[in-house]
């Protein structure tokens, strides 16, 4: 991990702990329902952007300038860290058991906290809110793969309702660390994304595919002997032995553009979803809305709900891109601006398009939610 970066972080926090001392942590301004815009603003070289104030920035809401009240990134961080964890899954896992410790340092920070919720064919509540490194490294080195299904929309409406009530004066994150779709859940897409949204959670996914991060386990031949903590036996009870030159002893990826390569990650990449180009246009049709990101996410949900939020994805398949990924979305929570308004109109059940926008000369890459639902029947 980058020295420079571990040494900005570590003095972000020292000097977060010196204005709660001080009695100067700041919060959000008003007690009345809010919406709020996680903003992550960035320079020419792609660097943060440090030391803007309010009259940097403008929030249109269809088109409109809005008043707000703007925040800096020391709010103190509540956190649900989201873990797939099914029985195929175990070369991800052994990685994922490596990084409990950078969670505290680079994510939460002294006054933050973090819950950890796994999930495979069901969901289950690992750890509660706890603040301190030492809690969440034990809970992640303690994962092993169990249970089949991916129930991805389930795992993050349980982690909105353990956040919905440690929000007042707290930022609302969700860290979900696992594949990018959803299998058999009973909550759906839409559900999921009006409940993270109408709570103002910011949401980060960070991705993998469970065969081509096996692929890169070199040790993955010890995991089928039942010796093995991470060995899973097949419901039908054949083992099935890759061939013996097959690379790490795993069959090697499907060749670009093959019926395969898609889930293999390998040339066939799905097209961008709707929140990769433009936002959608203020006071749009919910259903037909909701029927374009559905079938966006069909492809890439945990993509397509992030960057709802504000947030982002990042993947990987190797142990050092996956702290990498880690290091990034701490940096960046750590220097993004707090916007936070009230909504300038209530119209239920309608969405209303969001756009921030930055006046210093030097500010080249601008990211917020790119709209918010009011909640309610039309």
């Amino acid at each position: 991990m980058p020295g420079i970066l571990s040494k900005a972080i570590a003095i972000l926090l020292c000097l977060c702990a010196a204005l709660a001392a001080n009695g100067q942590w700041p919060t959000f301004r008003s007690d009345a329902p809010l919406v709020v815009a996680h903003t992550t603003v960035k320079d020419a070289k792609g660097a943060y952007a440090w030391g803007l104030e309010a009259e940097h920035f403008q929030l249109l809401v269809d088109g409109k300038p809005v008043p707000f009240d703007l925040d800096h990134a020391y709010v103190p961080i509540s956190l649900v860290l989201v873990v797939e964890n099914c029985g195929e899954c175990g070369a991800a896992i052994k990685k994922l058991r490596k990084v409990g410790s950078m969670i505290e340092p680079l994510i939460t920070g002294e006054r933050g906290e973090v819950a950890l919720l796994t999930y495979a064919g069901e969901v289950r509540e690992q750890q509660p809110f706890l603040r301190g490194a030492d809690g969440i490294s034990e809970s992640m080195a303690k994962l092993r793969p169990a249970g089949r299904g991916a129930v991805l929309y389930d795992s993050l409406s349980l982690a909105v309702s353990l956040l919905e009530h440690r929000l007042r004066g707290r930022r609302g994150v969700i860290l979900h660390i696992g594949e990018r779709i959803d299998r058999g859940s009973k909550h759906s897409f839409e559900e999921v994304a009006n409940r993270i949204e109408q709570h103002n959670i910011l949401l980060y996914s960070v991705t993998y595919s469970r065969f081509a991060s096996a692929f890169t386990d070199r040790e993955a031949w010890k995991d089928r002997t039942p010796d093995s903590e991470f060995y899973d036996k097949p419901a039908d009870g054949v083992l099935r032995t890759p061939p013996p030159d097959a690379p790490f002893g795993h069959a090697g990826p499907p060749p670009a553009n093959s019926p395969g390569a898609a889930v293999m990650g390998n040339g066939a990449a799905p097209s961008p979803g709707p929140l990769s180009g433009p936002s959608p246009s203020g006071g749009a049709d919910l259903g037909a809305l909701f029927q374009i990101l559905g079938d966006a996410a069909k492809k890439n949900a945990a993509r397509e709900l992030a960057r709802l939020t504000g947030g982002d994805e990042a993947s990987f398949n190797k142990q050092k891109s996956l702290e990498n990924a880690i290091a990034r979305i701490g940096e960046e929570l750590h220097s993004q601006y707090v916007l936070s308004f009230r909504p300038p109109e209530t119209e239920p059940g309608r969405y209303y398009r969001l756009e921030v926008k930055v006046s210093k000369p030097d500010a080249r890459e601008v990211r917020s939610r790119p709209g918010y639902w009011m909640p309610g029947t039309p």
